[in-house]
């Protein structure tokens, strides 16, 4: 089997994986909290265009799963891609057991649940650094799944009153604006440089911290001291984001210059 069909067959294996494991985890929990069938059948529809939306654009990308290092083409998903997208496959997953939390007692499920998912996202790069996998795909997969689990936690944490509207909105733009830019910049040219910055890592790491604190609010013995404590991080997560979002916006605007001055040359 060529390199090129390895990969392909790679790819579809490992989003079918990831989409039946989050199917067969909120069946399970399905079944133990008798949760209704009608809100199951939404959640399994919307899993499966998410996934099959994650399979279309992996497949397109597929020449990006570049190692870096040894200059060579994959024959396929390697661990730290599948660790991202893993995140990537259980955004819909965590948003709807946030939303199922709201009427069922599921809170201790899905607070363990996802804080794994977070911790993914420190995993990830560690292992791609150790083992030298880096890979060109794997900057585009972990900035869509940044944004697709932050903006989809957010969305349930405001609904549920964990965050502030300010801080909410913020968010929201700066997820929104970041996406747009490099969407623009990837159809424009063709690739995009995604590699993380400082303050890009410590924003999320911070927004990440700041989530998984505010899950603790719904434990009600611990809600006056975790109230108190998430009100101070949340701004302090909020100067980090509006620094990182200076600094990101600085680095577009200078790939879209340089956009505009190749095209008049």
């Amino acid at each position: 089997m060529s390199t090129t069909a390895s990969l392909r067959r790679s790819i579809l294996l490992t989003v079918i994986g990831l989409c039946a494991f989050q199917a067969l985890l909120v069946g399970l929990v399905a079944v133990s909290f008798r949760v209704r069938p009608t809100t199951v059948r939404a959640y399994l529809l919307i899993l499966l265009g998410a996934h099959t939306a994650l399979l279309a654009f992996l497949w397109v990308m597929r020449r990006d799963f570049w190692l870096l290092e040894q200059g060579r083409q994959l024959d396929r998903v390697n661990l730290p891609n599948l660790l991202t997208l893993s995140r990537i496959s259980s955004t819909p997953t965590v948003l709807y057991l946030l939303i199922l939390s709201e009427r069922y007692d599921i809170v201790p499920v899905m607070i363990v649940f996802t804080s794994l998912v977070f911790l993914t996202d420190l995993f990830d790069g560690r292992v791609s650094r150790r083992r030298h996998q880096r890979t060109r795909i794997g900057r585009y997969l972990d900035s869509m799944s940044d944004y697709a689990i932050l903006g989809a936690v957010s969305i349930a944490f405001l609904h549920h009153g964990l965050i502030s509207v300010w801080f909410f909105v913020l968010i929201l733009i700066r997820l929104m604006a970041m996406g747009l830019g490099m969407g623009v910049l990837l159809l424009l040219q063709g690739s995009v440089d995604a590699r993380s910055t400082w303050w890009g890592k410590a924003s999320v790491f911070t927004m990440m911290l700041l989530l998984a604190a505010s899950l603790l609010e719904l434990v009600v013995a611990l809600q006056p001291q975790i109230v108190t404590a998430t009100d101070i991080l949340e701004m302090i997560v909020a100067a980090v984001v509006v620094i990182s979002a200076l600094e990101k916006g600085t680095i577009l605007y200078g790939n879209f210059r340089k956009l505009l001055h190749r095209d008049t040359t």
